[in-house]
């Protein structure tokens, strides 16, 4: 795959962060809920940095990209499984 999955974040991080369609009390708004509900994640993700606006925003888009991947991955899971022939049985 020539994927820039890299690239793909960061472009993904410029939208949130300067997107206009969404005004900044909104995006804090999603950056916190994203902090709240990824309690477990965040601290470990942070790995001692500074808590900023700017580094939620990027654990907004990981957490998304996270997303992404497991749903990738359990419909190709799901499809692998559905392309196995029945399985043996005796009766």
């Amino acid at each position: 795959m020539a994927n820039n999955l890299p690239q793909l974040k960061t472009e993904l991080l410029n939208l949130l962060t300067t997107t206009t369609a969404l005004d900044a009390a909104t995006k804090t708004k999603i950056r916190n809920a994203f902090v709240s509900q990824y309690q477990i994640e965040w601290l470990p993700w942070l790995n001692g940095a500074a808590d900023t606006a700017a580094k939620r925003g990027e654990f907004v888009i990981e957490m998304t990209f996270r997303y992404w991947r497991e749903k990738v991955m359990a419909a190709s899971e799901a499809a692998n499984i559905n392309a196995l022939p029945p399985p043996d049985t005796i009766s």
